[in-house]
């Protein structure tokens, strides 16, 4: 009996000082987000977590926003999300106060995605002298140049023919787009594409198709990790480790054989780049020159020059089929400034107002990358009277910004004539903020606008683009992962001239 006594007394004991510690950490936490943005009430330990089943999570924050207004927060476990909505309130917080908020938040996600390297997931001095370095070698091989357009051609050709292979036959745009738009990219790393139809670099496409979507269910992760341990695979995550796993290797293989024949009075793409520059820094000096950087890199560059381009040319000729008048007006203003005899140059675009308010109305509808990708705070700070502690997880809400009534009127609406003005030149463009805003804007800007231009206009000049099934139009919900993606469909490509 003794025994048993003193043993349940120390279990007693145990649980008693186990309850105050994490009741302990708990109040400290609460009183240091005491002045916090304000949110919807959380629960005990668990936070806001209800908010993680909505179904619709655009729809969840635009109602929050009216309830607690431009910027507020809610809370998973020990992590706060501080959302930033409007125009006028992430200029103020990624522009002003970017040396503050362009970090990446610390998640059990971006770990596994990213362990800090690379461009996409890495924040600080590794960031900043990855992105330096990126920009510069890309711009030596044409990225984001003049030069760039022939390579871009070479590109536009080979979609052109795998279309006009279907023979008016339906047929689903996906694989050509992702090949197409991948293989621009490809010529910059890789200083080679490849065919449309090879399995290898298909199967390589699917994966990273797979895991944009998986990266939207596992996001719970990114809040309670331990929930990975769960027996089977509920959210996804371990099929998005294998997923990463195969890709990365591919990429290992590509700079293998870069190695094997580097030549560095020859320097002819970004990874014999890079391999250069990892020859001059054999200390720490040259912390970013490492394989794992590269890597990494390699494929922060692969998946944002694909996904978001390819994801944007399939919206745009899902709006093509639904809305032919539009599609119509567009083919109009090609034949008026290039015509029949000749491909589109990128030079046309400037005469081109009609085709350049449609890619911008294209973006801002579409609203592909809704909620940008999230930032971290890298110390404690003030914003707008509200404390902002440091490691808080930022959230850039796009979507607050490309469907604000204030800004575009009837949000819902595809109209590219809204940004047509009274003189018929282009105007307002500047509010769709599809490349999301501050430090951490896409890179890329500027060649997807090229590609976008480049491969739509060649489109739509050789082919008239038609439902599968006239009487059923496909629909314009979006499915979303870590980007918004059409539904799949098909459509049927008319050849216009032989």
């Amino acid at each position: 009996m003794w025994i048993q006594h003193t043993v349940s007394d120390y279990l007693y004991q145990i649980v008693l000082v186990s309850t105050v510690f994490v009741l302990g950490r708990y109040y400290i936490g609460w009183r240091r987000w005491s002045n916090v943005p304000p949110g919807p009430q959380p629960l005990p330990f668990l936070g806001n977590i209800g908010y993680l089943r909505s179904k619709d999570q655009l729809q969840t924050f635009r109602r929050l926003r009216k309830l607690f207004g431009d910027v507020f927060s809610l809370r998973f476990g020990n992590n706060l999300f501080v959302i930033f909505n409007g125009y006028d309130t992430l200029k103020e917080a990624f522009i002003r106060n970017g040396d503050v908020f362009s970090d990446r938040p610390k998640t059990y996600l971006m770990d596994l995605m990213s362990r800090g390297r690379g461009i996409s997931g890495s924040s600080g001095t590794t960031w900043k002298e990855t992105r330096s370095f990126t920009i510069t070698a890309l711009r030596e091989f044409g990225f984001g140049k003049k030069s760039m357009e022939t390579k871009l051609m070479e590109e536009v050709d080979a979609f052109l023919a795998a279309i006009h292979n279907t023979n008016g036959e339906p047929f689903d745009i996906k694989n050509t787009s992702y090949t197409s738009v991948s293989n621009v990219i490809c010529s910059l790393i890789f200083g080679h594409r490849f065919d449309h139809g090879d399995k290898t670099f298909e199967t390589l496409l699917d994966l990273l198709d797979q895991n944009f979507k998986l990266i939207g269910h596992t996001g719970i992760l990114g809040i309670v990790p331990f929930l990975r341990y769960l027996p089977g695979d509920l959210f996804g995550a371990k099929r998005l480790i294998k997923n990463t796993v195969e890709i990365k290797k591919f990429f290992v293989d590509q700079v293998e054989s870069h190695r094997k024949i580097f030549d560095e009075t020859n320097i002819n793409d970004f990874t014999d780049a890079f391999l250069k520059e990892q020859r001059k820094h054999t200390d720490e000096t040259g912390a970013i020159f490492t394989d794992d950087n590269l890597t990494t890199l390699i494929g922060n560059l692969f998946s944002a020059g694909t996904e978001t381009t390819a994801t944007t040319i399939r919206w745009a000729v899902l709006y093509l089929i639904h809305y032919r008048d539009i599609q119509d007006r567009l083919r109009q203003e090609i034949d008026q400034v290039i015509g029949r005899s000749r491909v589109p140059s990128i030079s046309d675009k400037e005469n081109m107002p009609f085709f350049e308010a449609f890619i911008v109305e294209v973006l801002r509808h579409a609203n592909i990358v809704p909620l940008s990708v999230a930032h971290g705070s890298a110390r404690d700070t003030m914003f707008r009277g509200f404390f902002i502690p440091g490691g808080s997880i930022l959230v850039p809400n796009l979507d607050s910004v490309v469907n604000d009534p204030k800004l575009f009127q009837h949000p819902d609406t595809f109209c590219p004539s809204r940004y047509i003005g009274d003189d018929g030149k282009v105007t307002g463009c500047d509010k769709v903020t599809a490349f999301s805003v501050g430090r951490r804007l896409c890179p890329g800007e500027a060649l997807a606008k090229m590609e976008l231009f480049l491969f739509l206009t060649s489109l739509i000049q050789n082919f008239r683009l038609i439902p599968d099934d006239p009487k059923c139009l496909p629909s314009l919900q979006g499915i979303m992962g870590m980007t918004r993606s059409p539904k799949p469909f098909k459509l049927r490509a008319i050849k216009l001239y032989t």
